[in-house]
């Protein structure tokens, strides 16, 4: 299972440094108040970050509007994120896209990555991959790791750049290496499939576990697939194993498979009333294989 697109609008963008993360985020939101009203932006940032996660949109306003005054990025870009979601403002993706390109020209990664997102789907701005994939590259060069994995899948299908497989591996594991789960699984599809790299399970799996250890869903499903069905590694045992952690998440297509361990009997014991509890929760979901899986089910109790 492959993720495309996960450039994901989050309410506020980390762009100022570590030690202002650390040491800010802590602070009281008197104390921000006290310094943000002395100019100080980095205070004026996280302030408004506290009132947007109080849901006070209109006291958020006032600080990141200060910030923007002052033409600074990290304001212009979280601007940006006030119209694409509605926060305080009327929700307005053409806004969205105006306050991202501001930022996006001094420079500020979070909102180059985003101007990406906006392009790539359409937006407030006509449909563009290749804009995508340049704001996409500028982002990815300055280390972004959402931008490098939307450049990975952009390379991977051939979306406004020329289609290689080698540049998709390449753009994957940066992102990878920097713990993005979306980039671990499609770096480990890739190795399983042997796209831009020579086949190899063995690396398949380590990228498939490092996004699984993070809890990530499709992560457990996919080396639930591995342990199912490769050869060398096949083993019912494992393949329940992480088939559960997956479907405890919700994962029908996870689901769907445990579901079929217990009809077979393959690694658990054999129960058809746990094989058609798991098929009813994929098929409510939608699932089309669980829906015919309980059918079939059915006409064998």
């Amino acid at each position: 299972m492959l993720k495309k697109f996960c450039s994901i609008f989050l309410i506020v963008f980390f762009a100022l440094s570590d030690c202002y993360a650390e040491e800010y985020s802590k602070t009281s939101i008197e104390t921000l108040a006290t310094l943000s009203q002395q100019e100080d932006s980095a205070a004026q940032y996280y302030l408004a970050k506290k009132y947007v996660e109080k849901k006070e949109y209109l006291l958020a306003l006032k600080w990141i509007k200060k910030l923007v005054s002052h033409n600074d990025p990290n304001g212009q870009n979280y601007l940006g994120d006030m119209y694409q979601n509605g926060y305080g403002v009327k929700q307005s993706y053409s806004k969205a896209v105006e306050w991202y390109l501001k930022a996006a020209k001094q420079g500020n990664i979070e909102a180059q990555d985003n101007l990406g997102y906006m392009y790539a789907h359409g937006y407030g701005v006509k449909k563009s991959y290749s804009e995508a994939a340049k704001w996409h590259l500028k982002a990815a060069k300055q280390g972004d790791s959402n931008a490098q994995h939307s450049l990975g899948v952009e390379y991977l299908y051939g979306k406004g750049v020329t289609k290689s497989y080698k540049d998709a591996v390449k753009w994957f594991t940066k992102s990878a290496e920097q713990g993005n789960t979306n980039a671990q699984i499609n770096l480990g599809y890739m190795y399983q499939m042997g796209y831009g790299v020579d086949k190899s399970d063995i690396k398949a799996l380590k990228w498939y576990h490092k996004a699984a250890e993070q809890g990530d869903a499709d992560a457990q499903y996919n080396i639930g697939r591995m342990y199912l069905y490769r050869q060398g590694i096949k083993s019912y045992a494992e393949a329940v194993k992480w088939f559960i952690k997956s479907a405890e998440q919700g994962n029908a297509d996870a689901q769907t498979n445990l579901g079929y361990m217990y009809e077979m009997g393959y690694g658990v014991e054999q129960s058809y009333l746990k094989a058609a509890d798991l098929y009813q929760k994929a098929a409510k979901q939608g699932n089309k294989i669980a829906k015919q899986n309980l059918k079939i089910l059915g006409e064998k109790e």
